[in-house]
This record gives C-alpha cells, sequence and structure tokens, in this order.
C-alpha cells in the first residue's frame, strides 16, 4: 500500500437548534478549547437559516467567527417536502427551490460539500413491487441532481449522496445516480454508521420491525463491501457508531463499527477532502471534549502505513 495522507480536516456536528441561542457561542469555545478548527452546518440549522430573516444566519455565522472556527461542510435539509426523490408533482418546484437557497448559503457560509440523501418515506406506502419503486426513485434523483448540480457548479459546491440503509440508497443505487453524471462536483458521503447497519452476520429477530417489514419488505440485502464500491467517489464522510441493530449516532467506539479497518481504506481514497463527526452529542450524553478526542484519534489510525 503507498503511503497514505496523514492529517484530514475534522469537522464537528452538534444540535444547536436543540440548545439556547444565548448558549452558542459558548459551546462553540468549547469546540475551539479542544481542538476543533471546524464545524458543519445541520439540516436543521440550514433550513432555519432558509426559513429566517438573513440576522439569524449572520448572527450564528458571526459567533462561528468569534469562536475562531469555521464553517467546512453541510447537510442538506431533508424529510417531508423535502426529499430529492420525491415523486410527487406538487412537490417537486418548491423543493428544489428550497434545496437551491441553501446550497447558497451553505456555500455563502464556506462549505464546500453538500450532503443530500436519496430517501425512502416518499415510497413506503405505495404497493408496486420494490424493484419498480427503486426504479422510480433513482429516476427522480437523477432527475433532481440535474436540476441542481449546474448551480452546484457555479457555486463550487460538491454535491455529496449518502448511504443509508433502504434499497433506495444502496451502494448500487449511489452508483447509478454518481454514473449517470461523472462530474466533479457531485461525490459520495461514506456514512459509516450507516454501513455497519448494513453489514451481514445479524440475528434477524433483532433488527427492527420497520426495517425488516415496511423498508425492505422481509428480504434485506446486506452488503459487507459498501466502502469498497464507493471508494472512488467519496470525498466526506459522516462518523458515529451502532450496535449494528439501529441508527444510534454514538461517539466512535461505542459501537460495533471496525474503525482501524475503514479508516486506512478512507485515507486512500482519490477524492476525500474530510472526516465529519455526526455524534448525537445530546442524546447519547457524549461531551465535546470526548468527541474532539475521538475525531484526533480516529484521524491518527492508518498513518504512515507501508
Amino acid at each position: 500500500m503507498s503511503s497514505v495522507r496523514k492529517e484530514i480536516p475534522v469537522s464537528h456536528f452538534y444540535f444547536w437548534d436543540k440548545i439556547p441561542e444565548e448558549l452558542h457561542l459558548a459551546v462553540m469555545i468549547e469546540f475551539a478549547d479542544n481542538g476543533c478548527r471546524y464545524l458543519t452546518l445541520p439540516w436543521q440549522l440550514l433550513l432555519l437559516f432558509h426559513r429566517k430573516e438573513t440576522g439569524f444566519r449572520k448572527n450564528f455565522l458571526d459567533k462561528v467567527h468569534a469562536a475562531g472556527l469555521s464553517i467546512l461542510e453541510a447537510h442538506a435539509p431533508c424529510g417531508a417536502g423535502l426529499s430529492l426523490n420525491s415523486p410527487d408533482p406538487a412537490l417537486r418546484d418548491t423543493m428544489l427551490n428550497a434545496h437551491l437557497d441553501c446550497m447558497r448559503i451553505a456555500a455563502d457560509a464556506g462549505a464546500g460539500t453538500y450532503t443530500v440523501h436519496i430517501e425512502t418515506r416518499p415510497y413506503m406506502d405505495m404497493e408496486q413491487p420494490m424493484g419498480e419503486l427503486v426504479e422510480m426513485s433513482t429516476a427522480f434523483m437523477i432527475r433532481s441532481l440535474e436540476h441542481l448540480l449546474p448551480e452546484a457548479e457555479k457555486l463550487g459546491l460538491i454535491l455529496t449522496i449518502e448511504n443509508c440503509f433502504s434499497p433506495m440508497n444502496t451502494a448500487e443505487q449511489l452508483l447509478r445516480c454518481l454514473n449517470a453524471f461523472n462530474s466533479p462536483f457531485l461525490k459520495c458521503c461514506f456514512d459509516a454508521g450507516h454501513a455497519n447497519y448494513m453489514r451481514s452476520g445479524k440475528t434477524w429477530e433483532k433488527l427492527p420491525a420497520y426495517h425488516r417489514v415496511n423498508t425492505w419488505r422481509g428480504k434485506i440485502d446486506f452488503d459487507d463491501h459498501v466502502l469498497e464500491k464507493l471508494a472512488p467517489f467519496v470525498a466526506t464522510t459522516h462518523f458515529h457508531d451502532n450496535d449494528g441493530y439501529s441508527d444510534q449516532h454514538r461517539c466512535p467506539g461505542d459501537g460495533t463499527v471496525e474503525w482501524g479497518k475503514i479508516i486506512p481504506v478512507l485515507k486512500q481514497c482519490p477524492c476525500i477532502r474530510s472526516f465529519q463527526n455526526e455524534t448525537n452529542a445530546l442524546e447519547n450524553r457524549v461531551s465535546i471534549a470526548r468527541m474532539c478526542r475521538t475525531m484526533m484519534h480516529l484521524d491518527s489510525l492508518g498513518n504512515n502505513q507501508p
């Protein structure tokens, strides 16, 4: 193996919408005091930037800079009315315009990537065979990317599609979207927690019923090679951990993700530009100091490999 890059910039998520605004600066300083240099704009905050007056956004970003931090990456808003693969014609124009605005906000704040989902919810209640629904989902996702990519190129913003855990967002479906364009402004966000959730060797009955019955309709296509498939396109990452049976967003090291195996592979990815910590610190009661220490440790794995 050739030598690997020694250091990859690390960016941190935090649930800023869950804490009072008057505490934002204090929390940012805590990140800075623990060695953090970069933050990610989470989708909840980016959606607030889109919906509120510009003064709210300026106030938050002024605090980021006052703490000596910078915005490195952004996560696109998702969920009801915002699904890029939505088949509902009544929603699509409003949805696409919302994403265009959020992309401009993210780029203006300093973000270099804008991570998007291929979502499952718009198709969960449809009765067509799963194969037909996957084809429909991918077609609508590609149509949305056709609309967004020209603006991404103008902004210098890389759209990154995230691997999740349904038939709509497997590695194969991401690759179909990526290969439809072959654009330097369309890459992948490798989500380590989601890939761990989709690894084989599970006890079937321990998987959540919605995952077994609703999402996969009784037959899950487990995949132990998500990273290897996506590696040529990986530009950024989401790092969080779980027990392999649900999407828990624990701190790396608090689950079964094999970090010592995946970090050296990620450092060899030709397009890699950042590692993002996506731990749910509030729900899992993880301190900022511990998250920063953990990400520094992960960044050191695989250095100086022969």
